[in-house]
């Protein structure tokens, strides 16, 4: 197992040194052959989002389930998977509650379908959930890293916060997660799910300060 930090812009070892650089961008927002020449990098994995149809890149718009977006999706990947293999790259996408791949099993469904040398998984259960989901924050943990712990390339540790911002509506915006140590999710909890279930040659990763003291904290180091 490779431990790592995510920033906004990368994904990088506890030496500083590039694994990927991270796109922040909407893949859904534009002509599926512009986004795909914007993914970054020349080589290499990237990890992206899936994104969405709404308004901004976490506002929830239900079209985004519908055919338009599965639509949009696919069209993107289509026109991504010859980009990347122009460039001997990869798209690692990061699933998001709001996002066309929402969950673990879109994100396995979407592996299924596609050419594995240029897709894979970068794993952030907690971008996976919205609020009605904090309840019931271990089971679908479980499930999560039960579904795909294994195949993902990339998984990210971050902690649930214990209550939304803004409220749990429809339209209420998206949790915002914390580092490991802050929040309601029990870093040791998220350390045992690695060990049971991600591969050794999957990238560990947190965010925020003191990587090496989150790491610690869930028995990751």
């Amino acid at each position: 197992m490779r431990v790592a930090e995510l920033t906004p812009t990368a994904l990088v070892d506890l030496t500083g040194a590039a694994i990927a650089p991270v796109w922040g961008a909407n893949p859904l927002a534009g002509d599926p052959t512009g986004a795909a020449r914007a993914i970054p990098g020349e080589g290499g994995p990237v990890i992206a989002w899936s994104g969405g149809l709404g308004p901004g890149l976490f506002e929830r718009h239900p079209a985004t389930w519908m055919p338009a977006g599965r639509d949009a999706w696919t069209r993107f990947l289509d026109a991504a998977e010859p980009e990347l293999a122009r460039r001997g790259g990869r798209l690692l996408v990061r699933p998001h509650a709001r996002h066309v791949v929402s969950d673990v099993t879109a994100a396995a469904s979407m592996l299924a379908g596609r050419d594995p040398a240029r897709l894979g998984v970068a794993l952030d259960p907690a971008a996976c959930f919205e609020a009605t989901m904090l309840p019931d924050a271990e089971d679908h943990l479980r499930r999560m890293f039960r579904v795909l712990g294994a195949s993902a390339e990339v998984v990210i540790l971050r902690s649930l916060p214990a209550a939304p911002a803004g409220g749990d509506g429809p339209g209420g915006p998206p949790l915002e997660p914390l580092p490991l140590g802050e929040g309601a999710t029990d870093p040791a909890l998220l350390g045992a799910l690695v060990r049971e279930y991600v591969g050794e040659r999957t990238v560990v990763a947190v965010s925020g300060p003191d990587p090496a003291g989150q790491l610690a904290g869930a028995g990751l180091l």
